[in-house]
């Protein structure tokens, strides 16, 4: 649960965002965003040019030739490529424009030459990624200032910067699709989750860690948990005519396994539609991500993470800086790691599958929007730390859903600055010292040496290790629910304007399942750990409605009650409900409701 519960006092009910108000929130995100922008500008006007020469030479070329040959046997043409076909429409359209440009005549605007050009789809993603974070902030019921709190920790975080401006990398691009997909889930609209879903997997495969949780979340509410959910407001414009209000219409009726079907088809159509421009079927497709997986047969691709600390005849990542394989190679001298016969990849393919398998069944028990969002960054992280073949950026989308949870959580933020160090850390080396002859990089902090060295290598992958068994526990019910309180709390302390739920979901985060910190244990079922962490989530309620209380009355000029009695927080609880739903019927609380008399036995 989110938003506040039916009953409890809302720190924004008495005082509803006006014109003023959201012209106000729209002038602080938009001068947020034009600060990040600005900071981009500026590195790359000092820097020009700059980048991973390997990635931009290869970036170059492929728009140049899509843009001259169209896309249309791209994969035949003889020349490396091991991307797939989602962002290369992106290069495609950069090389038109690039041809447009010299065409009439402009080859290099100041400093900026056709570098800046490629590196600027990702220096917008990076802005739409902090918009995104800000409103999925709000979606979660916090207030204003921690949702731009939440985008500030993204734009401004040099994770963002450095891999977009600096670097040359692409990873924001993809990432973009990976919100919208996980905010059209919260919403309730697994069709278009699955379109952003299957986008976000085809311009990089290891964002396709969306799509187990939506499998997952598709399934236990269309065919485990088929019922009528209360319609959001989208699904209320029903009444209206045209196609788009049948579709609407029938997605306010359809709550059962058809919904299935129509998600698996959306995904599916996406994928087909994606590849074929390229003359890829979908088995093509799958052999490209198999091609791009198994063009690096190695342990760790310069990530710090566990596999970096493994050694084998003194070589290693930690131990002097080089790569070791994961599985034999072709040649009898190129033998990889193996745990008795199995061989690295397996092992870590097998942990990653486990780690999967955690997250889905602890999606499919609680499918509300904390467990969704939590599972998509324990999967964010795990694909770091556990598997092989894992290159210094994977950890990138933890920083887009780390903000998330780091704008509405002090646990939450301490993580997300730990795990930002150690991967920024982890790409400046690779880029500055590892590979130092690339274009307009320096080991600019000096730190190239103390960084590459086999101690600071091993510290970062302990803390990066840390760092993920942290965010897998918070899976469990206890920290959800402590999770839950910490926006509670903020919502009853924070000043300026409140957030509320997404339309249709406002006092729960999936229609018709109940949050666990909610739930009260039926006879029989026991309830050791359900009863606790609801009597945990009551006391913080009544503590925060206690705090709003005494903050209202002092704002009157009342003298402040000592203390906020249970019979109170109750009474103050279903007023603001009502003042904030007065067409709602108010809930009344049996337990203290007088009875009738019962009636004298017959004589």
């Amino acid at each position: 649960m989110t938003g506040p519960a039916s009953g409890e006092p809302s720190a924004g009910a008495d005082a509803p965002l006006g014109t003023t108000g959201m012209r106000g929130t729209a002038r602080a995100i938009g001068t947020l965003l034009a600060a990040g922008l600005a900071l981009r500008l500026i590195i790359a006007y000092l820097i020009p040019g700059s980048g991973f020469g390997t990635d931009l030479t290869a970036f170059e070329f492929w728009a140049e030739n899509l843009a001259q040959q169209g896309p249309v046997g791209f994969y035949d043409r003889g020349f490396f490529a091991d991307y797939t076909p989602g962002y290369l429409y992106v290069l495609w359209l950069v090389g038109l424009v690039g041809q447009g440009f010299i065409a009439v005549g402009i080859e290099q605007v100041g400093p900026w030459t056709g570098i800046e050009l490629l590196k600027l789809p990702s220096v917008l993603a990076d802005l739409t990624i902090g918009l995104l974070i800000y409103r999925m902030v709000l979606d979660l019921g916090a207030s204003r200032r921690r949702a731009l709190a939440g985008a500030a920790l993204f734009v401004f975080n040099p994770i963002s910067w450095f891999d977009s401006t600096v670097w040359g990398q692409v990873d924001s691009f993809g990432v973009v699709f990976l919100l919208l997909g996980l905010r059209e889930l919260w919403r309730d609209r697994p069709e278009r989750a699955a379109v952003f879903a299957t986008v976000a997997a085809v311009i990089k495969p290891q964002l396709g860690i969306l799509v187990p949780i939506l499998a997952a979340v598709v399934i236990r509410r269309y065919l485990f948990h088929a019922r009528e959910g209360e319609p959001s407001r989208w699904q209320r414009l029903s009444d209206r005519h045209g196609p788009s209000a049948a579709l609407r219409a029938w997605a306010a009726r359809e709550r059962g396994p058809l919904r299935i079907l129509t998600t698996g088809t959306a995904g599916f159509a996406t994928a087909v539609l994606l590849s074929l421009p390229f003359g890829l079927s979908i088995l093509d497709l799958l052999g490209q991500v198999a091609k791009t997986a198994g063009g690096y047969p190695y342990l760790t691709v310069n990530a710090f993470n566990p596999w970096a600390l493994v050694t084998q005849a003194g070589n290693g990542l930690a131990a002097n800086s080089l790569w070791i394989r994961d599985v034999n190679g072709p040649n009898p001298s190129d033998v990889g790691v193996h745990f008795g016969p199995i061989p690295a990849v397996i092992v870590g393919t097998g942990l990653l599958l486990a780690v999967i398998a955690v997250v889905i069944w602890a999606v499919a028990r609680r499918p509300d929007r904390l467990t969704i969002l939590v599972g998509l960054t324990v999967l964010a992280v795990a694909f770091f730390v556990v598997p092989t073949r894992v290159h210094e950026r994977y950890l990138y989308p933890f920083f887009a859903l780390g903000a998330i949870l780091a704008a509405v959580s002090t646990r939450w933020r301490l993580v997300f600055v730990g795990l930002s160090v150690t991967g920024f850390l982890n790409m400046y080396v690779v880029l500055t010292t590892f590979y130092p002859d690339n274009p307009g990089i320096s080991d600019w902090l000096g730190l190239g040496p103390d960084l590459r060295s086999g101690l600071t290598i091993t510290v970062l992958a302990l803390v990066n290790t840390a760092g993920f068994i942290w965010v897998l526990a918070q899976l469990r019910r206890r920290a959800e629910a402590r999770l839950f309180a910490e926006i509670e709390q903020g919502r009853a302390t924070d000043e300026g304007p409140i957030g509320e739920p997404e339309p249709g979901l406002p006092h729960a985060l999936d229609p018709g399942v109940e949050h666990a910190s909610a739930r009260v244990p039926r006879r029989g079922e026991g309830g050791g750990t359900a009863l606790p962490l609801l009597r945990h989530a009551l006391r913080v309620q009544r503590r925060a409605s206690q705090g709003a209380l005494e903050t209202r009355v002092r704002s009157a000029g009342k003298p402040a009650p000592a203390s906020l009695s249970r019979a109170a927080f109750r009474t103050h609880r279903q007023a603001s409900a009502h003042a904030a739903h007065p067409h709602r019927r108010p809930v009344l609380d049996r337990r203290h409701t007088a009875r009738p008399a019962l009636a004298a036995p017959p004589a």
